[in-house]
């Protein structure tokens, strides 16, 4: 077929045909001119053979670039100088949509003010939109050499959101903040001057052993006031408290935690006959974080302890550790009855509590650490799927970690009652 073509119309023809050069295929483009004699008739034809596989592959990569905006779940358009609209992928066609408009349509104000914008100073401009249930980040790149600008959106929903919700609980910590100072203050005169008169008491009746008992009891419950309103204080302290930081090595301080308080909670599923298994096979080594052990080891406590309880049945709690855009990122999960959306929210507000007993101080004191820590902490929960902590810290410059030599998971998973 391709020498009746050039046969029949006496030009060069070319086509592509899949060939063979010994037995490896390549891309071929066969170009071929008839050879006339004096009478008119062919009597052969020259043909030369281009290797364009090279060619093909930049095709193939071409057309999947091309493709690509339009497979975006994020939308994308694009929008000349005079603010008309030149491509939409499927996303952006959506908002289009909501805009009022279409592809070979003027964009709606304020966008046309910001492609010109972008255009005139030749740098990128974002903004966020509203488009109900999502929010969008739109970014303007300016191609001025070309007289158009490419717009990207990117869902920003959830961000928004996280955001919303820690500047919710931020506000709220700052309200409480106020309140419990002042009532810390008052109520600790008020302690003092107890135990002020006990100490007298004690002095005036030191022969007395049953009134002194009593009394004691009394000083017990003083001490123990006293420290709940250190707790109250603790807790909606947010800015950062660097006193008995020390270098530490997030790995071995999870396994210290974990051995200190491993008899209480053997104790205690042995008693009821259930399971516990940890897990500690994700836990890697990362640099080290600066923190107050005390401080991290009352963290990690706090979240195990409400793992555990969170699995009345019985579970697996694990442990991973890596490191993640400059910092230790700590996730805590567990295979326990989860949360709905409501307490998620809640989780970290003071005196919230889901259980009977308690105070609901724990989570709220565990939040107010990690940021003092410079950190972060958030909670991932579906109900009956259990609960994953992720908490991040900064890692010490210059830090390799601290190389133990010990197993993770070696000896961390019990059978009956571990």
């Amino acid at each position: 077929m391709h020498h009746t073509r050039a046969s029949e119309m006496g030009n060069k023809e070319t086509c592509e045909r899949r060939m063979l050069k010994g037995d490896q295929p390549f891309n071929a483009q066969p170009e071929s001119v008839a050879v006339e004699d004096a009478e008119g008739n062919i009597i052969q034809y020259l043909v030369t053979i281009t290797d364009i596989s090279d060619y093909k592959d930049l095709e193939i990569k071409l057309n999947s670039l091309l493709k690509f905006p339009s497979e975006d779940t994020n939308p994308v358009l694009r929008v000349s100088s005079e603010g008309i609209i030149f491509y939409a992928n499927n996303a952006g066609s959506h908002i289009l949509n909501l805009l009022g408009c279409r592809v070979y349509q003027i964009l709606p104000e304020p966008w046309l003010k910001m492609v010109d914008n972008a255009l005139h100073n030749g740098r990128t401009i974002t903004f966020y939109g509203e488009f109900p249930p999502h929010v969008y980040s739109f970014t303007f790149t300016p191609v001025k050499e070309e007289g158009y600008v490419n717009i990207y959106g990117l869902d920003v929903t959830q961000q928004r959101k996280r955001m919303e919700q820690e500047l919710l609980h931020a506000q709220k910590l700052q309200a409480i903040g106020v309140m419990t100072t002042g009532i810390a203050h008052e109520l600790n005169n008020m302690l003092a001057i107890i135990d002020g008169k006990i100490q007298m008491l004690m002095q005036e009746n030191k022969g007395r052993k049953k009134l002194l008992n009593e009394l004691r009891l009394i000083q017990s419950s003083i001490k123990d006031g006293a420290e709940i309103v250190r707790r109250m204080n603790k807790f909606t302290t947010e800015k950062e408290d660097r006193e008995g930081f020390v270098t530490i090595d997030l790995r071995e301080e999870i396994k210290n935690t974990i051995d200190l308080i491993r008899p209480k909670w053997k104790e205690h599923s042995e008693r009821k006959g259930i399971t516990y298994t940890i897990n500690l096979d994700g836990v890697k080594h990362v640099s080290c974080i600066n923190g107050n052990p005390l401080e991290l080891r009352e963290v990690l406590i706090n979240i195990i302890y409400n793992a555990l309880d969170s699995m009345p049945e019985g579970g697996t709690l694990s442990f991973s550790t890596r490191e993640e855009n400059g910092s230790v990122v700590l996730e805590i999960s567990d295979t326990g009855i989860g949360m709905d959306e409501e307490t998620q929210a809640k989780i970290f507000d003071p005196f919230f509590t889901t259980k009977e007993y308690g105070m609901g101080l724990g989570m709220s004191i565990v939040y107010g650490t990690v940021n003092r820590h410079g950190g972060k902490i958030t909670v991932q929960s579906k109900k009956g799927k259990g609960s994953t902590f992720i908490l991040s810290f900064p890692i010490v410059k210059g830090s390799q970690g601290i190389t133990k030599n010990y197993a993770p998971g070696k000896g961390m998973s019990d059978k009956k009652g571990g």
